[in-house]
């Protein structure tokens, strides 16, 4: 984009347009697009004759080269089941600590029932 800054066709949201163009993407979704880009530090603005012309930050190159939003939300997905998932399994594990004191209990007594007896 450097090499064509001057291009008034490389605004953000002619970009948008462009990239998006089977999205059906509104002029709001741009907006919010860009604040939420320009807020997470992936995007700057540099002003060109007049013209707001998009620059990703190395900080987006990098989140882009990582996988971009789908893979920061397949990775909250995946840590969302892993907590559910922790807390299912220390349900079942109270639950099975709960069985083995009463099962210890009950041997305990059935014992002690036993040795009152033969005495």
């Amino acid at each position: 984009m450097s090499g064509n800054s001057e291009n008034p066709k490389l605004t953000f949201d002619f970009l948008c347009d462009v990239l998006l163009k089977d999205e059906g993407i509104e002029d709001w979704e741009k907006q919010f697009l860009q604040n939420r880009l320009m807020s997470d530090g992936f995007l700057s603005f540099d002003i060109v004759k007049g013209i707001s012309i998009p620059n990703i930050t190395q900080k987006g190159i990098e989140f882009v080269q990582k996988g971009g939003y789908r893979k920061l939300q397949e990775k909250e997905k995946l840590f969302e089941e892993v907590q559910i998932s922790t807390i299912k399994s220390n349900n079942r594990s109270k639950w099975a600590l709960i069985v083995a004191i009463l099962s210890l209990i009950i041997t305990l007594m059935f014992n002690i029932i036993i040795l009152l007896l033969d005495k």
